[in-house]
């Protein structure tokens, strides 16, 4: 003759599970509201840094291929004078002006290709704001992944450096569109640096007096 459970004591494992089931499910809503908490701030700091090394690989490229080839910009702008040395005009060469812009926006697009192949790490202790814990504790990886061909332009300005002296300076504009990938989610990040790659001291006649 079987014996029948008494009450109690089939209790007990139900009320074990149930208590596990709460448990987990506490658990699970803590670590779903962190995520949904730090995820915004995550995926700032990830597009931050995104930007941060497109910007340095721009930089670089530039300035190795400017490095590399010291004469790259010379005779792309002409100086037109009176015979009394006053300056007329200031005449850009628009063949050479478009090779040097397409030069330095290959070299910048092949830097940023390089980043393909590098991770990128944030620390935790970064993401909560806290003075203390800046760059420490485990940190989140991503990649920064080049998605368009760059864009590049290139424009000049002029502005007064003295007393009949012209400062016309040279730009280079490069933009980008870049992919920060995290694990599950991704940040688009679009990137533009403005690069001076050329200055140019247009010196006029100097006035025998000057009056401010």
């Amino acid at each position: 003759m079987q014996r029948k459970c008494r009450p109690i004591v089939c209790r007990r494992p139900r009320r074990r599970t149930i208590a596990l089931l709460l448990g987990a499910a506490v658990v699970c809503y803590i670590l779903f509201s962190a995520e949904a908490r730090l995820r915004p701030m995550i995926l700032t700091m990830a597009e931050y840094e995104c930007r941060q090394r497109a910007i340095q690989k721009m930089n670089a490229a530039v300035t190795d291929a400017m490095t590399a080839e010291p004469l790259l910009f010379d005779g792309l702008y002409q100086i037109e004078r009176d015979p009394q040395g006053a300056v007329l005009a200031v005449t850009g060469d628009t063949a050479a002006i478009n090779q040097v812009k397409a030069h330095l926006t290959q070299q910048v697009a092949a830097a940023l290709d390089q980043l393909r192949e590098q991770t990128f790490y944030v620390p935790v202790g970064s993401l909560l704001g806290w003075q203390l814990l800046a760059g420490r504790g485990p940190s989140i990886s991503f990649q920064a992944i080049p998605d368009s061909y760059v864009n590049s332009d290139v424009i000049t300005t002029l502005d007064t450096a003295g007393i009949n002296q012209t400062e016309l300076r040279v730009f280079l504009v490069l933009q980008a569109d870049m992919t920060a990938i995290l694990g599950g989610y991704s940040a688009e990040v679009y990137v533009e640096n403005q690069i001076c790659i050329a200055q140019v001291l247009i010196v006029g006649q100097v006035p025998q007096t000057y009056v401010q």
